[in-house]
């Protein structure tokens, strides 16, 4: 299989190997009111013993549950996706995107600090595909592929992505393999260096989450998740705020991010 150089964005750096009620309450239901009947009763001789009742029957209870409280959904959960896939593959070839490097979040060559506030518009995950090197050459970049469906190369529908991974390892990179990734995509607000940034002067960029940047993203969801169907926090906010860290393994060094509700 001929690799071909894709009309993407570069290759990023791959990070070290082992980073690694019910719905409405029940109701119980109704019991009909069973009719007394009178029964006639034998007058009992003097010398015959008297016979008690053994137990007594309590009428049955009628047993109503409380109602569920209303769920609350997490308003940055419901944008998985909201820019679907073919308008997310168009925009990646023209997107602006944001990476974190050294501890910082870079635009190109300008940088906006360590932390960024982010109103979200939609975000997706996608796979990386590459040679595992941890270089960043021509030959590598040309190798680079991308899967948004998690099954077939974007932009070349008939190769799987396995089929394309074997293909790099019988070409010799025997470190050829997928990373999931995510593209978040929104408007920055406010960035460390700069501040506020004026409705006029955004635009909507993709900020990329490697996979243990994704980690974060998804724990961050799911714990915002959990304060909203307690009723606490606000579920209904789109913006958050990132914050960029190094992180060591080894002697590798990378930057991975760490989300928080926007304040």
């Amino acid at each position: 299989m001929a690799l071909r150089k894709p009309e993407t964005a570069s290759q990023p750096a791959f990070e070290p190997d082992d980073i690694p009620e019910f719905e409405g309450a029940a109701t119980m239901p109704e019991v009909e009111p069973v009719a007394a009947t009178m029964l006639e009763v034998e007058p009992v001789a003097a010398n015959e013993a008297t016979v008690e009742p053994s137990a007594v029957v309590a009428a049955p209870k009628r047993v109503v549950a409380a109602p569920a409280a209303p769920k609350r959904t997490l308003a940055m959960s419901a944008l998985e996706w909201a820019i679907d896939r073919d308008a997310v593959e168009n925009l990646s070839l023209a997107a602006t995107r944001i990476k974190g490097e050294q501890g910082q979040f870079f635009i190109g060559e300008k940088t906006l600090g360590s932390k960024i506030k982010m109103d979200l518009v939609s975000w997706n995950r996608r796979l990386a595909i590459g040679t595992g090197e941890q270089v960043n050459n021509d030959e590598t970049k040309a190798a680079f592929r991308v899967s948004y469906d998690g099954a077939t190369i974007s932009g070349e529908p008939d190769t799987t992505v396995k089929a394309y991974i074997d293909a790099l390892k019988a070409e010799g990179y025997s470190k050829a393999r997928a990373v999931p990734y995510g593209d978040l995509w929104g408007f920055v607000v406010w960035a460390e260096r700069g501040g506020d940034i004026a409705q006029d002067e955004q635009e909507l960029v993709c900020l990329q989450a490697s996979q243990v940047s994704l980690g974060q993203w998804e724990l961050f969801l799911a714990t915002q998740s959990i304060f909203a169907a307690r009723g606490a926090g606000n579920g209904d906010t789109t913006t958050f705020e990132a914050t960029a860290e190094v992180k060591s393994k080894g002697t590798s060094k990378y930057t991975s991010f760490k989300f928080r509700p926007a304040k």
